[in-house]
């Protein structure tokens, strides 16, 4: 009997720590240079919950919008750590995985009570004459945050030096959260012309 009230108390505990309680609805643009993938243009919109937490801390003066400098504090105290995140995103090349060199353009706003970040990631994915492999995976491998990636995306600019066929997949690679949980995974077959 023991044993069947620890298995229980067990599962109910797992149970109370397996959802998220951020949700994020992710958009992303490929941006294309001379030699390569340049950059990605992140777009993450944010619950109405987390929204309003953001809104009660940042918006100072209660206006509905950020100020540059409520930005400024927005960017310091709930973006910037990030990074020991990776942004949530995740790149990898012919299945190796490729640093980011920075995050540019931050921004944030507030629309109908919905709070949404921009920024850059910027990136070093070099493109050579040959077929490579690129996955773009954005998730939050603690699943503290849901990550959900819009399907109509990505969208891609400035990719006129390059052929690619891109499809949006479950990755059973990148599997997380003891392995039960697939990231959608943006895949690029791309070369240059």
């Amino acid at each position: 009997m023991s044993k069947i009230l620890f298995i229980i108390f067990i599962f109910i505990s797992t149970l109370s720590f397996s959802h998220p309680h951020v949700f994020i609805k992710a958009d992303v643009t490929v941006c294309y240079n001379e030699t390569g993938i340049n950059k990605l243009r992140m777009k993450y919109t944010f619950d109405k919950i987390f929204s309003n937490d953001l809104m009660q801390m940042f918006d100072k003066n209660k206006n509905k919008k950020f100020e540059a400098s409520e930005i400024v504090q927005v960017k310091a105290k709930a973006f910037s750590n990030l990074v020991n995140f990776e942004y949530f995103v995740y790149v990898i090349q012919d299945g190796r995985k490729i640093k980011h060199k920075s995050v540019s353009g931050f921004r944030a706003t507030i629309n109908n009570g919905v709070v949404t970040y921009y920024f850059n990631i910027n990136t070093n994915v070099d493109i050579g004459n040959s077929p490579t492999e690129v996955k773009i995976a954005v998730y939050d491998y603690s699943y503290y945050i849901n990550v959900d990636v819009n399907k109509g995306n990505p969208k891609f600019e400035d990719p006129d030096d390059f052929i690619y066929v891109n499809k949006i997949i479950k990755d059973y690679k990148q599997a997380y959260y003891l392995k039960q949980i697939y990231p959608d995974c943006i895949v690029l077959d791309v070369y240059k012309l």
